[in-house]
């Protein structure tokens, strides 16, 4: 579900010796857990922050992949000891994925989550190997989409419950091709608007925690073009008018108030910079909401600072040439995003 107004995500990481240790933990009770990390042959502090922080994101792994379709990769990093983690609290959670598929198709190359402090049922973790919170943590996104990807998106089931309202109460229907324009750092799309049945070429730019949306009609006769395409032609109609200021062509409207005379194209800038600026992705538990946004070189990604504590950050193995169909030479579209975590994603998510 998508809404506009909201945040969210929690998720996980594992190696073969911790699965062993959330497979057997449930069989151990609090006592014995508490006799494990408090072993006489290593120091106290450094034993039972290590095997507590190994043991939730171990479940916590088990978990979350049990809820994907595919991946390449998912860690945590969780900040916690021995005495705050039997009591259920742990400092901070955060998560790398690559590669991610949700099994309704949702994909994306690269996706972070940086959470604050966070309370656990304690009985479910060591028991049940489930994860239930307490409370309701908060912190940092992020996804990194291919334009293929992106794409995708803009015709995932989740958008397109969004989009059925997005324009004055009236469906926007997006085209499934987005392209982006690395040289002004904007995301070119099309899509048809239900309130006049008129397609419009679209591009959206950051600027500052809002995406600005610019709307053209796009010529009648290029929509039996752009649909036998993919919508190709009018996506890549824009990049012509990507270094144009946003008052150089009066047929691009850019997002201002409408007025009761105002254009399609108007309208369709004004609301759409509304929706895109306020969407919020709920993965039934988790959401995830727009903060910024930024079109990069894909072999630039290595190097850039996501949500992830520093040396999380640089723990991880080399994003490999290609992740997610990317070439070295592409751009993609590093979405920021704010979160909270209402809940676990269920066994069997729908998204």
């Amino acid at each position: 579900m998508i809404h506009q107004r909201a945040n969210a995500v929690s998720v996980s990481r594992s190696t073969s010796g911790q699965k062993s240790f959330a497979r057997n933990a449930p069989h151990r009770s609090h006592h014995s857990v508490r006799q494990r990390l408090f072993r006489r042959d290593q120091p106290r502090h450094v034993v039972q922050a290590d095997l507590t922080a190994g043991f939730l994101e171990a479940v916590a792994a088990a978990a979350l992949q049990s809820r994907l379709r595919q991946h390449s990769l998912v860690r945590a990093s969780i900040d916690c000891d021995g005495f705050t983690l039997l009591q259920g609290r742990v400092r901070s959670v955060a998560i790398a994925g690559r590669d991610w598929i949700s099994p309704l198709g949702l994909s994306a190359v690269i996706l972070e989550v940086s959470l604050g402090r966070a309370e656990l049922d304690v009985g479910a973790i060591l028991q049940q190997q489930r994860i239930l919170l307490r409370g309701v943590p908060v912190g940092s996104g992020r996804i990194v989409f291919t334009a293929p990807q992106f794409g995708a998106f803009l015709r995932h089931p989740l958008m397109i419950e969004a989009a059925a309202t997005a324009v004055q109460g009236h469906s926007f229907d997006f085209d499934s091709e987005a392209v982006y324009d690395g040289e002004s750092g904007a995301v070119l799309m099309s899509g048809l608007w239900r309130g006049d049945d008129q397609h419009y070429r679209l591009r959206m730019v950051p600027s500052g925690s809002a995406a600005i949306v610019q709307a053209a009609p796009q010529d009648a006769s290029a929509v039996g073009t752009a649909a036998a395409a993919g919508a190709t032609a009018a996506v890549r109609s824009l990049l012509s008018d990507s270094a144009e200021s946003p008052g150089a062509s009066e047929a691009t409207a850019v997002a201002t108030r409408p007025t009761l005379q105002a254009s399609g194209a108007s309208v369709v800038a004004t609301e759409l910079t509304a929706f895109f600026s306020g969407l919020t992705l709920d993965l039934q538990g988790p959401e995830l909401r727009y903060a910024g946004m930024q079109v990069v070189p894909f072999q630039q990604l290595g190097g850039r600072m996501g949500v992830l504590p520093p040396a999380f950050h640089n723990s991880l193995p080399p994003l490999p040439p290609g992740a997610g169909g990317a070439a070295g030479r592409d751009v993609v579209l590093d979405l920021r995003l704010t979160c909270r975590v209402l809940g676990f994603p269920p066994a069997n998510p729908q998204f």
